[in-house]
């Protein structure tokens, strides 16, 4: 009795979604314990990723990092030995030297040759050397910078796009967990909102149920007279208890038994045949209830002609 499809709806929908509030509270609270330790540590997470001053490009140059190292560690060797070459007392320079001291001197002219031919391979090794110089130009990156990058893509990304994701959601983190007391100021609210909510439609499923028990009541024990429990009284009892999908009612059928004996609750005092007869008398209440079948135990007991007789009509 007192069933409103339309009210536990409402009713469930209100739990639910008030369950969802209580769980973000609870994480909330969780994080406040923390706050400023964990404020801390989003913000150096933060300043990490900005001072990196990351570029698309540099995940682009690590993607081959094996090629990418064996690249500077020539570009460093074939600088080396190209200022060896071109520097102020590099071999060209000093060759050069040599040859014009030399066209000072007297020597014969097999050696002269060989002065010039050495002139001449220094020039060209010179050259080839600063030719491998320039195929490395293409390399812009230093073993420190890419140490820096696996650290950063180990940390929040494999990527540029990942790592700036990261950056945005930490900066999110960081806010929200600045505003946290206000964010928690704002759930209990919601909460005290919904709650009034969910009381409201606990007290029209009440008031229904209460409605509905008091035409119970007298079917009932008007169906009890009939079945030879000739005094009994049946009353429905109403406990507040919290909100449940079915609403904040605990209901409690109590019966006497006798004229002038107190109600009490049907589990602590009815027999088995008074049980049994109690059930007949509220299915014979009832206009919804569709069982092919109902079993009672010793319905009988203690009866005899034409309340026997009456109780057989009713079952029949």
């Amino acid at each position: 009795f007192g069933k409103d499809d339309s009210l536990f709806k409402q009713l469930s929908e209100l739990l639910s979604y008030k369950k969802e509030l209580v769980n973000q509270k609870n994480s909330l609270l969780d994080k406040s314990k923390f706050k400023d330790a964990t404020l801390n540590f989003i913000d150096s997470q933060i300043k990490d990723i900005q001072n990196a001053k990351l570029k698309s490009e540099d995940f682009e140059a690590i993607k081959n990092l094996d090629v990418l190292k064996e690249k500077i560690k020539n570009k460093q060797q074939y600088q080396d030995i190209f200022n060896l070459f071109y520097e102020e007392n590099g071999i060209t320079n000093l060759i050069s030297k040599v040859i014009r001291k030399s066209s000072n001197l007297t020597i014969q002219e097999n050696e002269q040759k060989k002065l010039e031919e050495l002139d001449r391979l220094s020039q060209e090794l010179g050259d080839f050397f600063n030719k491998m110089l320039s195929d490395t130009d293409d390399v812009q990156i230093s073993e420190e910078r890419i140490s820096q990058i696996k650290k950063i893509q180990n940390r929040y990304g494999a990527d540029f796009a990942s790592v700036k994701e990261k950056l945005v959601q930490l900066k999110q983190e960081y806010q929200q967990l600045e505003n946290i007391d206000s964010e928690l100021d704002s759930l209990d609210k919601e909460i005290k909102k919904i709650d009034n909510n969910i009381n409201k439609i606990c007290d029209q499923i009440s008031n229904i149920r209460k409605t509905n028990a008091k035409k119970l009541e007298k079917q009932i024990t008007s169906n009890l007279q009939s079945l030879e429990m000739k005094g009994s009284y049946f009353e429905i009892l109403f406990e507040l208890t919290t909100p449940t999908n079915l609403g904040h009612d605990k209901v409690i059928f109590t019966l006497s038994s006798n004229k002038g004996q107190k109600n009490r609750p049907i589990n602590e005092i009815a027999s088995g045949g008074e049980l049994s007869r109690l059930t007949l008398a509220i299915y014979l209440s009832s206009e919804k209830l569709n069982q092919s079948f109902l079993v009672f135990d010793e319905i009988d007991a203690g009866i005899g002609g034409s309340t026997a007789f009456s109780i057989g009509a009713k079952l029949k």
